[in-house]
């Protein structure tokens, strides 16, 4: 091989190698959580406006279905709570009085 060959491909060998690792840095920064979390905290903006405003339509055009769907939601919050509160309250006995 002679040697304008063999510079020719290591010089193509180091402009590959200087593109990788370009590739490489731009994959790491859209890649790191603040970044991530930048992009779904701006898709949720963007998103969740036109989601609010499809929820308010159906909440208006269906406002029953919508304090069932809000009770359900609470009662799912609330619920364990108390639950384990009366749970430990029997094991302990009565709650103490205030």
């Amino acid at each position: 091989m002679d040697d304008d060959k063999a510079r020719a491909i290591e010089a193509d060998i180091h402009r590959r190698r200087e593109e990788l690792a370009l590739t490489l840095e731009a994959l790491q920064q859209q890649a790191a959580p603040d970044r991530l979390a930048a992009d779904v905290a701006v898709r949720a903006l963007r998103e969740g406006g036109a989601l609010l405003d499809r929820a308010s339509g159906a909440l208006r055009r269906n406002p029953v279905a919508g304090v069932l769907i809000f009770a359900g939601i609470a009662a799912l919050l609330l619920g364990p709570k108390g639950d384990a509160k009366r749970a430990q309250h029997s094991a302990d006995g009565p709650p103490p009085e205030v």
